[in-house]
């Protein structure tokens, strides 16, 4: 009964409640490897990754061969930064499933976060020879082969990655960015609005369409496109900051102040954003008073 709790409760999207329910499940069968890989699952929501990794652990030395339980801790390793842990964990599943294509995926991603690029070239490419198909490898290369300067190729493997998976927002995603580089830019207008259309909830999809109209329109062009994101993001605290950046470069001082004290309210040190993104805010002294006030 607790455990059907606990994966109903995760179900529903009540993490906290889940934990709660695996944790009583995992005191009272504290053999049951796979409760302990679901309760490392839910504490990684959670943010909660150091003790996720405890307990993903103690699945791994229950059933040394559940290969899920070691992909979970891989990702939070990721997550963490510890990046040569990761590939390590990641490796491990190799004694057990053989190559995949999968693995092989994760691991460029971890020598991408690691600039180390030619082996993470190396490692996309191995996923690739074994299933063609593998879209985040695909991705991966493009994205590598966009931080060496290799734009042109880059595009080409984005855009093979969304012939191979339309429905894939990561993929429009880059295109349109590596689009954007190479200065396509009604190319990299239409893979935005396609990534927009996808998924509503990819903030960066907004942001960076909003950016790019910023600089070929200018702010008014780029706050009514962000303003299109404003049902889902309204209470994102990039989100709102970056209106604020677009109402004052559009002279609606009245309203950017507004708008501030509400980003503010729900983020009160997140107010780097606006001044990364429009340095001259912080030359506007109504600007500096507000957010002092809101920093005492």
């Amino acid at each position: 009964m607790l455990y059907e709790l606990a994966y109903c409760y995760d179900l529903a999207g009540r993490n906290d409640q889940c934990i709660v329910y695996f944790r009583q499940f995992t005191d009272k069968y504290p053999y049951a490897f796979v409760a302990w890989y679901n309760l490392g699952n839910a504490l990684a929501i959670a943010d909660r990754l150091d003790d996720s990794n405890d307990a993903l652990d103690l699945s791994i030395a229950i059933d040394e061969r559940f290969t899920s339980a070691y992909f979970s801790k891989a990702r939070n390793l990721l997550m963490m930064g510890r990046f040569e842990e990761a590939v390590q964990c990641y490796r491990e599943t190799q004694e057990f499933d053989g190559p995949q294509a999968v693995t092989f995926s994760y691991i460029g991603e971890c020598f991408e976060k690691m600039e180390r690029y030619h082996e993470a070239l190396i490692h996309y490419d191995q996923s690739l020879a074994l299933d063609p198909n593998w879209t985040d490898a695909w991705i991966g290369r493009g994205v590598v082969k966009d931080l060496q300067g290799r734009t042109a190729e880059a595009i080409k493997d984005l855009e093979i990655a969304t012939r191979i998976q339309p429905d894939h927002p990561d993929a429009w995603y880059y295109l349109a960015n590596t689009l954007g580089r190479a200065a396509q830019y009604e190319r990299s207008l239409a893979a935005y609005t396609k990534l927009n259309t996808l998924d509503a909830g990819h903030l960066e999809g907004w942001l960076d369409h909003a950016d790019m109209l910023l600089h070929l329109k200018g702010p008014d062009a780029a706050m009514k496109k962000l303003k299109e994101g404003e049902m889902v993001h309204k209470l994102t605290s990039a989100y709102r900051f970056r209106m604020v950046s677009y109402l004052l470069r559009c002279g609606r001082e009245q309203q950017a102040l507004l708008e501030l004290e509400d980003a503010l309210m729900s983020d009160p040190k997140g107010h780097s954003a606006l001044t990364e993104h429009y340095p001259d805010a912080a030359k506007i002294p109504q600007v500096v008073h507000i957010i002092a006030l809101y920093n005492k």
